[in-house]
């Protein structure tokens, strides 16, 4: 059996299913997401919701890119079976034409996809969170929410986030 890897540039509703899935999984009890939104049920909606309205802002309007993480095996019986699934993916926005920043600079849409797709009905608190770390100041104000939440959030929080997209998808959803 020949197992491959990849990543695939993908378009597909269907593929953005799996892989915000993927992303769902990986996040659920990552202690960050357990303190802005402690109910398991309400953390999940509110991971779907905020994805979906982050999907819906940056790949569905043109802004950004969906990459697949495929894991392909390959049987060879009597038959040759190509078999195929997504086990992450990335979510790629383009740096600004100055390169400073992020091609989209415009936080209003964001904010009307949040609306759009009822984070606040979801979870106000989580919401609220939310809205505190993205705010002015942010580097400074997360330091002090993560401070403030318990020893687990800091320690897990400061890690290498890259890592932990890259692991946790792939772990969660093998």
């Amino acid at each position: 059996m020949n197992r491959n890897v990849g990543i695939v540039l993908s378009t597909s509703q269907d593929d953005w299913d799996v892989v915000r899935e993927c992303y769902v999984q990986s996040f659920l009890r990552y202690p960050l997401y357990k303190y802005m939104v402690p109910d398991d049920k309400k953390r999940a909606d509110f991971l779907r919701a905020y994805l979906d309205a982050n999907y819906e802002v940056t790949v569905a309007s043109g802004n950004g890119i969906l990459l697949a993480v495929k894991y392909t095996t390959m049987e060879i019986n009597n038959n040759e079976c190509e078999k195929s699934m997504i086990i992450g993916g990335v979510v790629f926005v383009p740096p600004s034409d100055d390169g400073h920043g992020w091609a989209i600079t415009d936080d209003e849409p964001y904010w009307e996809a949040y609306e759009k797709y009822g984070l606040a009905k979801i979870s106000p608190d989580g919401l609220e969170i939310f809205t505190q770390i993205r705010s002015v100041g942010k580097r400074k104000h997360l330091q002090e929410i993560i401070r403030k939440s318990n020893p687990d959030v800091e320690r897990t929080f400061l890690r290498d986030l890259s890592r932990v997209f890259i692991q946790g998808t792939w772990k969660h959803c093998l």
